[in-house]
């Protein structure tokens, strides 16, 4: 690795050029603390609370994060690290104010929380197609959800876990298979939309 020393013996130190970006190895190593990356002398602010590595880590392993509103900085570094890789970025946001819909005596509804499903596509650099959006939208409003559609991101909710997981798996197989026709489809440039469109699950 360029340009990388050792403090103490134990953190690795990166500087980056100002036109660098971490790469997705990085950012892993960042966010579990084994990392400092400088970029014109200033921290690149990706680095993890411990309470959140485990989380970060399981995350990276399944391609999807459910974290909590609270978990904002683990959403971020979650997203910072789909962009490095140039995939989608999948999330599940837990709605707290439906917790106390859940009997606490029920372990089964306790393990599948209410979610927003966030799906942004702006980390892969290509957005949906005009029939791609159609067909989520179709897909989304068989089970009478909120649903919010843009080509670069799709939010759906409020849905349980389970079922969130499963409308994701098919909204995933939709922009793989429709996304060969964005040159047709009349979408903006990567660098147009990426520009005003969403890039960050919240």
């Amino acid at each position: 690795m360029p340009n990388a020393r050792t403090i103490k013996g134990k953190i690795r130190v990166v500087n980056l050029k100002p036109d660098e970006e971490p790469s997705a190895e990085q950012i892993v190593q960042v966010a579990n603390g084994k990392l400092q990356i400088l970029n014109g002398g200033g921290k690149v602010g990706i680095t993890l609370p411990r309470k959140h590595r485990a989380l970060f880590m399981a995350s990276i392993t399944q391609g999807y994060l459910k974290y909590s509103r609270q978990q904002t900085r683990l959403a971020e570094v979650f997203s910072c690290w789909c962009d490095a890789k140039e995939i989608p970025c999948v999330s599940f946001e837990i709605e707290k104010d439906c917790l106390d819909m859940l009997s606490t005596n029920d372990s089964t509804k306790k393990d599948d929380p209410f979610v927003t499903m966030h799906f942004d596509v702006a980390t892969a650099g290509r957005a949906f197609t005009k029939a791609g959006l159609i067909a989520v939208a179709e897909l989304v409003l068989e089970h009478l959800c909120d649903v919010a559609l843009s080509p670069w991101k799709v939010s759906a909710g409020v849905l349980p876990f389970g079922l969130a997981r499963q409308i994701m798996v098919q909204v995933s197989k939709i922009w793989y298979t429709t996304g060969e026709r964005n040159a047709e489809s009349g979408i903006p440039s990567d660098q147009e939309s990426k520009a005003s469109g969403p890039q960050m699950v919240h």
